[in-house]
């Protein structure tokens, strides 16, 4: 009768141990995961200083939101979207920049692309929805998070770099309209 109270009792530790670790394992599993970081998405290059934005901090800045729509070579237009984003003045006013000064911006996989000083401030040819010159408007240059109310996504971004405007919508050259966007440099 000893034996069998025994067997008993040891069974009985055996279940219960089983269960607390499979509650400890389902306990476990559904805590968020606090190790994770939030990758980096944007790298700005200043003289010898570098910053690397995550997309939460990205969007913690000014928000320049408006229209914008790209002019493909055939004439044809792709959009008008609905754009938000950092706008890139925001950047060079960071580093108190007066002057001339370019930026280069980094994209697509390793593509370059530089824009001078008129072009940043906005100050480029515009065309309408069938792709006829309009003339020369101020646009917003933005790094570009969201288009049409929804996150760009890894296809096309999750960055891009367009030109908007809150006044009207206007069509850029799609030269001008750069798609997963990852590092803008600052050159003086």
């Amino acid at each position: 009768m000893r034996g069998e109270k025994r067997n008993y009792v040891t069974v009985l530790s055996a279940v219960f141990l089983i269960l607390l670790a499979v509650s400890v394992i389902w306990i476990y599993l559904g805590l968020p995961k606090h190790s994770q970081r939030e990758r980096f998405v944007l790298e700005v290059r200043y003289n010898n200083e570098t910053i690397r934005y995550t997309m939460s901090e990205l969007k913690d800045m000014p928000v320049a939101a408006g229209y914008g729509g790209i002019r493909k070579s055939d004439n044809s237009t792709e959009g008008p979207f609905t754009c938000k984003g950092l706008p890139i003045k925001y950047i060079i006013k960071k580093y108190n920049i007066s002057g001339n000064y370019s930026i280069r911006v980094e994209y697509d996989g390793g593509l370059m692309r530089e824009f001078p000083k008129d072009i940043v401030d906005g100050r480029l040819d515009v065309y309408d929805d069938k792709g006829v010159h309009i003339g020369v408007r101020n646009l917003v240059m933005t790094v570009i998070y969201e288009k049409d109310g929804f996150p760009i996504g890894e296809k096309d971004g999750p960055l891009q770099i367009g030109f908007i405007s809150d006044e009207g919508i206007f069509f850029v050259n799609e030269s001008l309209w750069l798609k997963r966007v990852y590092m803008i440099t600052i050159e003086t």
